[in-house]
C-alpha cells in the first residue's frame, strides 16, 4: 500500500507508529507527585503550589465528593477559572469516580441550563461572589441541580493581591468581591444545606474509595460542542482519549525539559486545548503552570518578564496584541522556547514578527473536541509553512474524503472533507446517538466539517468550512444560537449571522437583519436587548439592516455563504447599505449610526 504524503515527509525524531501510552486520566497528578513532590505545580497570584500538596489536595476532593453522593458516572459542572482549584476540583472529581462537565464561567444562565440539564449534571463547583455566583444560582434552579462546592478565591490569594485581583477579574464578570476595611463578607448560601465550602469539602484524610476505571470505556470529561442546529452537544470523553492525547502531543513537542519547564496558561482551562496541553502536559512533565484567571496583556507580560515561561499556547489574535505593544522592548521574552497557536488562522505578519523577535516560529495546530483536542500540528524543527496546520500527530491518521460521497482522496491539492481517526477521537455524543452516527464514518473515523487541502509534501491547510461555525479571538459561535437570540426580538422578521473576516479577531460576527414592517430598531437597542441572552464574544460586532428579503435557497432556507459574498461585495466596493425603508426615525440618527463597529 502506498504510504500517504504525510508520512513521507514524518519528522525523523517522531516515529508515527509508536506505541501511544494511555491510562487513567488521574494518575497523571499521582505520578507527578511521586516525581517532583517539591517542584512547583502551579503558580497563582505570586503563590506556589507544590505537586505534593496538589496531589494531597486532590484525594481529600475525592473523599469530600464521595460524601457528597459522586460515584462512577457522576456529573460535576466545573465552573471556575484557572487556579488551583480547577487543578484540585477536577482530578478529585475524577478519583471519585465522577465526569467534569468542563463549563465556561463566562456563560450566561440561559446558557448554562441547557448545558446542566442535557449533561445532567448532579452537582456544580464554582467561585463565589458576583456575577458567576448569580448565574449558577438562576442556572441550578432552573436545570434542578441541588448539590454545590462553593470555592472562595480569596482564600487561596494573599490579601495583598487581593484587590488587584479584584480590579481585573471585574472586567469580565468573574467575580465581584466587596471590602469592608479588612473584612470580606461571608457568602450567602444560596443552595440550602446542600452547599458546601471547598475548606469542607476537604476537611478529611483523604481517604477515598478507590474506583476502578476501564480507560477505553469510562467517560472523564464532557465537553460541549455545537452543530449547525445550535444546541450544545456533550462530547464523551474518555480516559483512553484524554491520555492518548497527552502522549501524541508530549512526543510532538520534542525538547521539553522535564521538572524544568513552566507553562504560560492564559486561555482558560475549560477550553479543551488549554486543558489537554496547557494543563494535563504540564502535569505529565512535571512543569510548573503559570496560571491566569483572566487575559489582562498588562498581567501577561509582566509575567512572561518574570516568572520566564517556557511554553505558551495561545491564540492568534493574543500574539497579535504582543506583537503590536509599543512597549514591546520593555520585556524580556528570552525565557520561551515554545509557542503554539491554536483556534484559528495565524496571520503570516504575525508569525514573521514573532520569528524575528525571538529567533524561532510559533507552532500552529489543528483540533477540535471531538477529538481531545490536538490532531495536526507543525513540526517543532522542520519546515514551517505559513497558513498550514502542519502533519497528523503519532497515531493519528488524518484523511481527505470527499465531500459527496466520503471515497478517500489521495491526491494532493484536491479539497476534501478532512476526517481523523485516532485513539484521541471521542467515543460519542452524550445521549445523542443520532448525532454521533452523523459525524462518523463507521465506528471510529471522525469527519471534522472542514474542509481541507494537502500539499505534495503532505502538509494540510484548512481551506473553507461545512459547518458554518464562527471562530473569533479563539472562541466558537454558532451563528444559530445567535439568530435564535435575535429573533427573540419582536421587531426582527428576518435574521442571518454569519463570520466575516477580520484582521483582530480572525471572524467578526455578523448579523444581517430585516425588521417587520412598521417597527424601528437601532445597533444600540439591539445590543442591550442581547446583553443578558449572549456572551460578549457571541454578540454581533457588525450589524446590517436590510431593506430587501435575505437570500434564501428554494426551500425558503437562508443562505449564509451568499449573504457574506454580497457583504464582502459591498465593503469591497465601499458602498454604504441604505437606510431600512422601515426604520421611520430621523435621517440624521442613521447617519450618525451608519458604519458604526460594534
Amino acid at each position: 500500500m502506498t504510504l500517504p504524503l504525510w508520512k513521507k515527509n514524518y519528522p525523523q525524531e517522531i516515529d508515527w507508529n509508536q506505541n501511544i501510552e494511555t491510562g487513567v486520566l488521574f494518575d497523571l497528578i499521582d505520578q507527578a507527585a511521586a516525581e517532583f513532590p517539591d517542584r512547583p505545580a502551579m503558580k497563582f497570584m505570586g503563590v506556589q503550589w507544590t505537586y505534593q500538596e496538589i496531589k494531597d489536595l486532590t484525594d481529600k476532593a475525592a473523599k469530600g465528593f464521595q460524601k457528597m453522593g459522586v460515584e462512577k458516572g457522576t456529573k460535576v459542572a466545573l465552573v471556575l477559572p484557572n487556579s488551583p482549584y480547577y487543578l484540585v476540583n477536577y482530578f478529585g472529581i475524577l478519583k471519585a469516580g465522577g465526569t467534569v462537565v468542563n463549563m465556561n464561567p463566562l456563560y450566561t444562565a440561559e446558557e448554562m441550563v441547557p448545558i446542566l440539564e442535557d449533561s445532567e449534571t448532579d452537582l456544580i463547583v464554582s467561585i463565589d461572589k458576583g456575577e458567576v455566583e448569580k448565574k449558577v444560582k438562576k442556572a441550578a434552579k432552573k436545570a434542578g441541580v441541588k448539590k454545590h462546592v462553593n470555592c472562595r478565591l480569596f482564600r487561596i490569594v494573599p490579601f495583598s493581591h487581593i484587590k488587584k485581583l479584584k480590579s481585573k477579574v471585574e472586567k469580565v464578570g468573574f467575580l465581584a468581591f466587596k471590602f469592608n476595611a479588612h473584612v470580606i463578607k461571608p457568602v450567602i448560601n444560596i443552595f440550602g444545606n446542600k452547599k458546601i465550602s471547598f475548606d469542607k469539602l476537604v476537611d478529611n484524610k483523604g481517604d477515598f474509595k478507590a474506583v476502578t476505571i476501564n480507560p477505553k470505556e469510562d467517560v472523564a470529561l464532557f465537553q460541549f460542542t455545537s452543530g449547525t442546529t445550535g444546541r450544545a452537544k456533550a462530547v464523551m470523553l474518555t480516559h483512553e482519549n484524554l491520555t492518548a492525547n497527552v502522549s501524541q502531543s508530549d512526543a510532538w513537542f520534542t525538547g521539553v525539559e522535564r521538572g524544568k519547564d513552566k507553562m504560560m496558561a492564559v486561555i482558560p482551562f475549560f477550553h479543551v486545548l488549554a486543558m489537554t496541553v496547557g494543563m494535563n502536559l504540564s502535569i505529565k512533565n512535571g512543569m510548573e503552570i503559570i496560571a491566569h484567571p483572566v487575559p489582562d496583556m498588562d498581567e501577561i507580560m509582566e509575567s512572561i518578564d518574570q516568572d520566564k515561561p517556557t511554553h505558551f499556547p495561545g491564540i492568534p489574535q493574543l500574539f497579535a496584541k504582543i506583537m503590536e505593544r509599543e512597549d514591546l522592548d520593555n520585556y524580556d521574552l528570552s525565557s520561551l522556547k515554545f509557542c503554539l497557536s491554536g483556534g484559528g488562522p495565524l496571520p503570516p505578519a504575525i508569525k514573521k514578527a514573532f520569528s524575528e523577535k525571538l529567533g524561532f516560529d510559533i507552532v500552529e495546530g489543528y483540533g477540535l473536541s471531538e477529538a481531545s483536542p490536538v490532531v495536526t500540528c507543525s513540526p517543532i524543527d522542520g519546515p514551517s509553512k505559513i497558513g498550514s496546520i502542519g502533519l497528523p500527530l503519532p497515531g493519528t491518521d488524518v484523511q481527505l474524503r470527499d465531500i459527496e460521497d466520503g471515497s478517500l482522496i489521495t491526491q494532493p491539492n484536491v479539497k476534501g472533507e478532512l476526517c481523523v481517526k485516532g485513539p484521541q477521537v471521542m467515543k460519542g455524543y452524550f445521549n445523542n446517538n443520532e448525532a454521533t452516527q452523523g459525524t462518523m464514518y463507521g465506528d471510529d473515523v471522525l469527519r471534522t466539517g472542514d474542509v481541507a487541502i494537502m500539499d505534495e509534501d503532505g502538509f494540510f491547510y484548512i481551506v473553507d468550512r461545512i459547518k458554518d461555525l464562527i471562530i473569533t479571538r479563539g472562541n466558537n459561535v454558532y451563528p444559530t444560537q445567535v439568530e435564535k437570540a435575535i429573533y427573540d426580538h419582536e421587531a426582527v422578521a428576518e435574521c442571518i449571522v454569519a463570520g466575516m473576516p477580520d484582521e483582530k479577531r480572525g471572524e467578526r460576527v455578523t448579523a444581517w437583519i430585516r425588521l417587520k414592517e412598521g417597527h424601528s430598531l437601532t445597533k444600540e437597542e439591539l445590543t442591550t436587548f442581547l446583553k443578558d441572552k449572549l456572551t460578549p464574544y457571541k454578540m454581533p460586532k457588525q450589524i446590517e439592516f436590510e431593506t430587501e428579503p435575505l437570500p434564501t435557497n428554494t426551500t425558503g432556507k437562508h443562505l449564509r455563504r451568499e449573504m457574506v459574498k454580497i457583504q464582502k461585495e459591498r465593503e469591497a466596493n465601499r458602498v454604504p447599505n441604505k437606510k431600512p425603508a422601515n426604520d421611520h426615525r430621523p435621517r440624521r440618527v442613521m447617519k450618525a449610526r451608519r458604519g458604526v463597529r460594534l
